[in-house]
């Protein structure tokens, strides 16, 4: 008696399955298509979070000059006025007069604002650089005090997150303080 074994009907390159090179070829592909997309996002999240940053800085610097642009206009009086400081003597609410005191410290890096007796308040954070110039009516560089009719502010501001940096220079438009009256 003979016995038989059934061989298939296909062809064995058409049966199921693939092989360890076909495997290998697509492992491959997958790692570099993965790989393009982690370096895309890791890419757009560096990018957004540097966005964030300066948006942040804008913001927060035009709340600073819209203070310090308000305080420098409606000042009657000059006390200090030195490169890292500014103190002045402007209209209150109730019709009096406040102390207005603005500035920087570098250790700190911030620029700050104190009114009267109340507690210093921080406007800007994260300045690298601050500087103050002082100008006459004739729109002259000074210093003294009495001179000074307009005030203008530069900061440099930058703020780093997750290894991705933001930069913000700040030069405000020469603030006249309308309410002081200088000879020259």
């Amino acid at each position: 008696m003979t016995t038989t074994t059934e061989r298939s009907r296909y062809p064995r390159s058409l049966r199921s399955g693939f092989t360890l090179l076909e495997v290998m070829i697509s492992i491959t592909l997958g790692t570099l298509v993965l790989g393009m997309a982690t370096g895309g996002l890791l890419f757009m999240s560096r990018s957004l979070t540097s966005l964030t940053q300066y948006t942040d800085m804008s913001r927060d610097s035009r709340v600073a000059l819209e203070l310090f642009g308000r305080d420098v206009r409606m000042a009657t009086n000059v006390f200090t006025a030195n490169s890292h400081t500014l103190s002045v003597l402007r209209a209150d609410a109730d019709g009096g007069a406040v102390i207005v005191d603005y500035f920087y410290d570098p250790d700190n890096k911030t620029f700050s604002q104190q009114t009267g007796n109340e507690p210093p308040r921080i406007i800007l954070r994260d300045i690298d650089d601050l500087l103050i110039n002082y100008f006459t009516l004739r729109g002259d560089p000074t210093v003294n005090p009495l001179e000074v009719k307009e005030v203008q502010l530069e900061a440099l501001m930058r703020r780093t997150a997750l290894t991705a940096g933001a930069t913000n220079y700040i030069i405000s438009a020469q603030f006249i303080m309308r309410n002081r009256f200088v000879s020259n």
